[in-house]
């Protein structure tokens, strides 16, 4: 039977045990110190209009079916009882969110989120969550844990959150720990297929943050889905081509860390990681060597890269060494030390285990040519790790196709430095340069190619591109001077209009526009009106 709990009827459970088709409450059910058993197969528990239920002491909620709560709120009223999911392959979801005070899963089968979920309480924030023997499978949606001093039991479940959007800048399958100003060691009991593959974070630093994690296993080749802002997986000190793009060193699976807070003021982990020995496919370093941990971060657009586990003091003894192990599981205790997140501007850390011996690098940070009014060119480029970088190989081309090379540079800087060359030819028309990054032990790697156009030398160097709704002008520039950026959409309405004081060497400016995905046309001028550049380009959603 159905039984229909509406008001203005209010039930005193004492002890009641349900059967068959479950209940639907669109009023309050009171549970004082006693338990409520929805039984049956398809004993589901759904709560709709303004159904709630009012929970004191003990109370207990047992429901074999799924958990359906299409009400306006979040499902209780107050902070107490428990509720024991029993049904084997059942939902916790419906239209609204729900926030559990303590919440134990029980018996066999995957219990399923279908929304996102909250366990802990809302006010109290002492509630647990007991995974006992069954699986979580968070199926794209976001567990949060309420209460920050909680540990998550369990006897042999653990949460599954593999089939969360690998190629996504925020990945959907995720577990946000509301940690706030705590500290101390949380594991979140992550696992696929009866596997155990905790994460573990010890938070040293009193910082008033949430910490999301995620974690899923590379399902194809080369590591892939690889996340959309990662763009790199090249290892130059491998002699491998840029086709090849190195990932036969790293282990596959990729990790997930977002704080909820910004690089001026990090949160300070201590983090452990765990993978199956059938994750370690690696070619190009001996599998059973030792293996560092490495996360990708972005300084900017353009100023992007991996985190070189082998340049101060991101060394791969901080970062740990994880035993490459080809079967069963790795679960030594490698840790990565302490490690402030988030580095640079975003907030999202992209984690893998890569070879100790090959680390991934970081990119070039940036390569720039500068026209000189005397038909001479600048280059200047920068680097943020040059472990085992031999010398750079300057490069020139008339149509960007067939470079020659005309130059050499040393590489002096181990930790990273800046450089420059001048090409002393007297250059018109446009000329295209790139370097050839060369290593001691013979292996290369070409940067991108840069161009300058010597028919229009003003000693500016612009690029101007759009990144989401923002527009990015990077200007690099041999003097201090002072320009002024237009925005104008189709219409030819000005949009923004703004004074640029720009300093010698490179500059970067960013201006979000809360506009609709369209076309727009971005024009600079220097300070007597004369035009610079005029550049479309197209803002997204």
């Amino acid at each position: 039977m159905k039984t229909s709990l509406t008001k203005p009827i209010l039930f005193l459970f004492i002890s009641s045990r349900i059967v068959a088709q479950g209940v639907v409450n669109t009023g309050t059910i009171y549970s004082n110190a006693a338990y409520i058993h929805i039984d049956g197969t398809t004993g589901h528990y759904k709560s709709t209009g303004s159904g709630i239920i009012r929970p004191v002491g003990n109370a207990s909620l047992i429901v074999e079916g799924n958990w359906i709560n299409n009400s306006t709120n979040t499902g209780f009223s107050a902070d107490a009882g428990t509720v024991y999911m029993d049904g084997i392959n059942v939902n916790i979801g419906g239209t609204q969110p729900t926030t559990f005070y303590n919440l134990t899963l029980r018996n066999a089968g995957v219990k399923t989120m279908t929304n996102n979920i909250s366990v802990g309480g809302m006010t109290t924030l002492t509630g647990t969550l007991d995974l006992t023997n069954t699986e979580l499978n968070l199926n794209q949606y976001t567990l949060t844990i309420t209460n920050p001093n909680m540990t998550i039991a369990r006897t042999t479940g653990y949460i599954n959150s593999e089939n969360g959007c690998g190629t996504c800048n925020v990945w959907s399958s995720a577990v946000t720990w509301s940690i706030g100003t705590a500290i101390g060691t949380r594991t979140v009991p992550f696992g696929t297929s009866a596997t155990y593959l905790p994460v573990t974070f010890n938070k040293t630093n009193a910082v008033n943050s949430n910490i999301t994690v995620s974690t899923r296993s590379a399902t194809a080749a080369n590591n892939t889905p690889i996340p959309s802002t990662v763009t790199a997986m090249n290892v130059p000190a491998m002699s491998v081509s840029q086709t090849n793009d190195g990932t036969n060193t790293v282990i596959d699976r990729w990790w997930y860390i977002t704080p909820s807070t910004t690089s001026s003021t990090p949160v300070q982990l201590d983090l452990n990681f765990t993978y199956r020995g059938g994750e370690n496919t690696c070619t190009g370093c001996p599998q059973t060597g030792n293996f560092g941990a490495q996360y990708w971060v972005e300084y900017s657009a353009t100023n992007k890269g991996w985190l070189n586990c082998s340049a101060p003091p991101w060394t791969c003894s901080t970062l740990g060494t994880w035993p490459g192990v080809t079967a069963g599981t790795q679960n030594a205790t490698s840790t990565t030390g302490a490690v402030n997140l988030p580095e640079g501007g975003n907030p999202t850390s992209y984690w893998v285990l890569s070879c100790s011996a090959k680390p991934l690098p970081i990119e070039l940070t940036n390569f720039n040519a500068i026209c000189q009014n005397n038909g001479t060119a600048l280059l200047k480029w920068t680097t943020a790790s040059e472990v085992n970088a031999l010398k750079f190989e300057v490069q020139k081309s008339n149509n960007g196709i067939d470079f020659t090379t005309i130059g050499f540079v040393n590489a002096q800087y181990p930790l990273g430095g800046s450089y420059s060359y001048t090409d002393d030819t007297k250059n018109s028309g446009i000329a295209y340069y790139r370097l050839k990054m060369i290593d001691k032990d013979g292996s290369f790697k070409f940067s991108k190619i840069v161009d300058t156009d010597f028919n229009k030398c003003n000693n500016i160097r612009t690029q101007i591109y759009a990144y989401g709704k923002d527009i990015i002008a990077q200007i690099t520039s041999e003097t201090s001077q002072s320009l002024r950026i237009y925005v104008y959409d189709a219409l030819g309405r000005i949009l923004l209009d703004k004074p640029l004081e720009i300093s010698e060497g490179s500059n970067s400016f960013q201006f979000p526009l809360d506009v609709a995905k369209s076309i727009y046309f971005v024009k600079l001028v220097d300070n007597k009106g004369n035009l610079v550049q005029v550049q479309k380009v197209i803002l997204t959603e």
